[in-house]
């Protein structure tokens, strides 16, 4: 379901799309307790540079770059601070990858026009934040709560089918849905990377900063 800003995911879908481990260790980190909520909206477009938003930029005393119409040319630490000030979360790499990127492109098989926008911009133009943070190439961390994971250690594709209940490839191949990109230092903010294939990036720390690199509001109803 949509409106004019959100898509709208409602708690089955969610609850389709993650197991109920990662259910669990998201309601432990404090990011979301996906069983009790009643839906997740997830913005259209990337974070609108609007009076609001900059007003809770101003309040955080978060820079942003006044002639940019999206947030761009963030961090992921103030891109996380800043969604949280305005209600919001940035999506886990699972959301991201196993529930938002599929209902897109599953959209635009069954000729929904509207999603393609959405597609445009973040194949053509910007890069995401997502919420998590890799440690020593081998923890994920969101909120209060870690994880050892088995990371793969090249880059390569992948598909949805290969990807883990925490949202990360357990196998690269020579071609695929997706591409990835593996985690060369010991602490690396997860982002959507922008070109076709929508790669997963596990390249840089959570102080990077690209003209590209945007934050994507989602809220848990």
């Amino acid at each position: 379901m949509t409106n004019k800003l959100f898509y709208l995911f409602d708690r089955k879908e969610i609850i389709e799309a993650t197991s109920s481990e990662y259910r669990k260790f998201l309601k432990q980190a404090g990011y979301a307790n996906i069983d009790r909520c009643s839906g997740l909206l997830i913005e259209k477009n990337i974070l609108r540079n609007d009076q609001s938003v900059k007003d809770s930029a101003k309040y955080l005393k978060i820079k942003l770059n006044e002639n940019d119409d999206c947030v761009v040319n963030i961090n992921q630490s103030n891109g996380r601070r800043l969604i949280k000030k305005i209600g919001g979360k940035l999506l886990t790499t699972q959301l991201m990858y196993g529930l938002f990127i599929p209902f897109l492109i599953d959209q635009l098989a069954q000729g929904n026009k509207e999603v393609q926008s959405t597609i445009d911009e973040m194949t053509d133009t910007k890069a995401e934040w997502l919420e998590d943070l890799i440690l020593d190439k081998s923890r994920l961390r969101i909120g209060s709560q870690e994880k050892k994971l088995t990371l793969v250690g090249r880059d390569g594709y992948f598909d949805k089918s290969d990807l883990n209940e925490f949202g990360y490839p357990t196998k690269i191949k020579d071609s695929g849905e997706y591409y990835y990109w593996y985690p060369r230092n010991n602490e690396i903010a997860a982002f959507r990377d922008w070109d076709s294939e929508l790669d997963l990036d596990l390249n840089w720390g959570p102080s990077f900063v690209s003209v590209r690199l945007g934050v994507r509001l989602a809220k848990f109803l």
